[in-house]
């Protein structure tokens, strides 16, 4: 079994309980870094186009600290892009560890744990996607950079971001939530270097109509567990996230 993720901070919190600061620089990274980026990147890309995988670049948001003062969630964010992610976090961390820890850039997930009467809504993941194919995870994805100019911003971009997601992958709106979505934890994939913004929220049903639109592109197809099974009853293969989640979600449910 995968190590169990390391919890950075622990919730609930409501979008008003959380503060964000935006550095607009990205981190300085070397060029002998730099280089060393670019080279296993388009060995990566080629290995993913040989066996028919996705890995794409873009600009995505870099988790540089997380904190928790008086109740409240602070995230300090600055840019980075997925590639610089990838090699030095996923697939090439012990190098960088080595030899470079400065350009370590760990993206920030943003995903979310569905629920509706009483069981949780999972996505089983591609086998072309680059992390975790096969696996039972939450929806959601890397959170996009956000286009601002100042030093800090609203927390409704990671709920824009949030709803893109479940659109893009569910076709669910806004309206079909029963209550705002929270944000549970924040916490560490050890095995991908990732830190997550994992959220909660109990969707409306029916549950047929609301998943029948899955973006087979990223998710085979979607698991429904019931949540008042202890998590080593599934019979499914959990991602640690997924996992961690679901027994936190437990947690609030039984309080």
């Amino acid at each position: 079994m995968a190590k169990p993720p390391d919890i950075l901070a622990r919730g609930p919190f409501t979008t008003n309980q959380i503060t964000i600061r935006w550095d607009p620089q990205p981190r300085p990274i070397s060029s002998s870094a730099g280089d060393y980026i670019e080279e296993r990147w388009d060995r990566y890309c080629a290995e993913a186009r040989h066996h028919n995988r996705m890995l794409y670049n873009g600009l995505v948001a870099e988790l540089r600290t997380v904190e928790v003062r008086n109740n409240r969630l602070e995230l300090s964010l600055s840019p980075t892009d997925y590639k610089t992610f990838v090699v030095t976090c996923m697939r090439d961390r012990a190098w960088f560890l080595a030899n470079a820890p400065e350009a370590i850039s760990p993206a920030l997930g943003n995903s979310i744990l569905l629920t509706m009467d009483q069981q949780a809504i999972l996505g089983v993941r591609s086998q072309a996607v680059a992390a975790y194919p096969g696996r039972v995870h939450l929806f959601g994805g890397v959170l996009d950079a956000p286009e601002v100019a100042g030093q800090s911003l609203d927390t409704g971009f990671l709920l824009r971001h949030l709803y893109q997601e479940l659109h893009e992958e569910l076709q669910i709106t806004p309206e079909h939530f029963l209550a705002l979505p929270r944000v549970l934890t924040v916490l560490r994939d050890d095995f991908l270097g990732q830190p997550e913004l994992a959220w909660y929220a109990p969707l409306k049903g029916p549950i047929d109509t609301l998943l029948g639109s899955l973006n087979t592109e990223e998710h085979d197809q979607y698991a429904l567990l019931d949540l008042a099974q202890p998590v080593e009853a599934y019979s499914v293969e959990l991602t640690p996230v997924a996992r961690k989640m679901l027994e936190l979600q437990r947690g609030i449910g039984q309080a």
